[in-house]
């Protein structure tokens, strides 16, 4: 799944001569991220909704990877690369992610695993620096690093918007996934998620969180 789910595809339509711009100053975007355990009780990573294979790791950037393997038969370069999706994102807009929130929420009856890890637990900001390609809703970039944080119920984030979608409560599998479900009060129990262990309160995970990538809480959005 895309990025910008149940939308075209954002490079679609760009000249085949577009080139990212190098900016000098970062650029601030809305973004969603999973959330995983480290083992052993070691904290937490932020993870992304679609690939796996690129977590957020505390304290450095994250490199923007292309792993589209040969996307329209352009072979290895660079990301972002103008028109294919790699990079890393960030919306303009905190409502442009409501529709993301709603995709990534989880079936869990399936018992697949790779779903909670995909699963949209942490609301923030994100700085994107070096090359970035502007989008009518949002930007792709080559390094990012989170800005500010809060762990959300991805319902609530749908169906409230980000000023009411805060998390009470984190669950997770007991199965080979490193993946957390965060979940309000009242989400708590619904579909297959009453088959999850509760491992915590989100505030506790969200304060920790804060403390590993040295970075300041969302305000009240």
């Amino acid at each position: 799944m895309r990025p910008f789910p149940n939308q075209p595809a954002p490079w679609r339509d760009m000249p085949s001569d577009f080139r990212p711009f190098e900016i000098a100053e970062p650029v601030i975007g809305w973004r969603l991220w999973s959330l995983l355990r480290r083992p052993k009780g070691r904290g937490y990573r932020l993870g992304p909704l679609s690939n796996m294979a690129l977590l957020w790791e505390p304290r450095r950037p994250t490199v923007a990877r292309c792993f589209c393997g040969g996307l329209d038969r352009i072979g290895p370069h660079h990301a972002p690369y103008p028109r294919g999706g790699c990079g890393l994102y960030v919306r303009k807009e905190p409502d442009f992610l409501r529709p993301i929130g709603n995709a990534f929420r989880g079936m869990w009856w399936a018992q697949d695993w790779s779903l909670i890890e995909r699963s949209a637990a942490v609301l923030g900001t994100g700085a994107l620096w070096g090359d970035v390609i502007e989008h009518e809703t949002g930007y792709r970039g080559e390094f990012g690093y989170p800005q500010r944080l809060k762990l959300i119920c991805p319902y609530c984030l749908h169906v409230y918007g980000p000023e009411r979608s805060s998390a009470d409560v984190l669950k997770a599998s007991g199965g080979p996934a490193r993946g957390v479900v965060a979940r309000c009060a009242l989400h708590l129990s619904l579909l297959g998620l009453r088959n999850l262990e509760v491992t915590g309160s989100a505030a506790e995970a969200e304060d920790a969180l804060l403390s590993e990538y040295a970075v300041d809480a969302l305000p009240g959005t």
